[in-house]
């Protein structure tokens, strides 16, 4: 474990080091003095890393090296100072964090287990399979688990359309098996026998059966 420590110390050494010789090298090749660089200067550098199309962190990275070396500025480190804290600030808008759009895992992969075995047929689907019909529902916040935000009288119902738009028969039909509106349709006609409140999901176990999920039990 204390190996395992020192060589990540290590390696955030190398990584400083490595980026402050860059600077090193960008100062020298302008005589200036590294460790005691101007504001000027230092917003010079960021500004032709982020030119280079430099990542966030890739700069964020070079301003912590500077910072460990450089004297600072009066009373501040070298990232604290007003300008450089507007500079980044403004970097991290220009430069956002790019996200990838299409998920790791399989979409029709997951739609086509959805299809099978726990989950179809839906009228057998045991009840702790259940989550969230024919044509339209409407869901309306429950204002015993939402945040202050949701409890205003203008918190606006959320509707919910049948799964339909799919091009051939075969897709239509297939495509039944993952409609929201179907299943809760199915959930509402199954519960309805037990059912003691209007509360979307209730609980399908004794003691309390039919009683509405407590914030705990919801979140598990």
């Amino acid at each position: 474990m204390r190996r395992s420590t020192k060589q990540q110390s290590d390696n955030g050494t190398c990584s400083l080091s490595g980026k402050w010789q860059v600077f090193e090298e960008w100062c020298g090749s302008r005589h200036t003095i590294t460790f005691q660089c101007s504001v000027v200067d230092l917003l010079c550098f960021l500004q032709e890393l982020v030119d280079k199309g430099k990542a966030f962190s890739t700069i964020k990275g070079h301003l912590a090296s500077i910072s460990a070396y450089h004297v600072g500025f009066g009373d501040k480190l070298v990232g604290q100072h007003p300008l450089v804290c507007r500079f980044m600030k403004g970097a991290c808008h220009k430069l956002p964090v790019s996200r990838p759009l299409v998920p790791l895992w399989d979409l029709l992969a997951v739609l086509d287990a959805l299809s099978h075995h726990p989950s179809e047929p839906i009228e057998a689907v045991g009840m702790k399979f259940f989550a969230p019909g024919l044509t339209k529902v409407y869901l309306r916040p429950n204002q015993a688990f939402v945040p202050g935000w949701a409890q205003r009288p203008d918190v606006p119902q959320w509707s919910l359309g049948f799964f339909t738009h799919l091009h051939s028969p075969q897709q239509r039909s297939r495509g039944l098996t993952h409609c929201l509106v179907r299943a809760l349709h199915v959930y509402g006609s199954r519960t309805a026998g037990f059912r003691k409140e209007d509360q979307l999901f209730v609980s399908y176990t004794t003691p309390h059966k039919g009683k509405p999920l407590s914030r705990q039990r919801m979140s598990h």
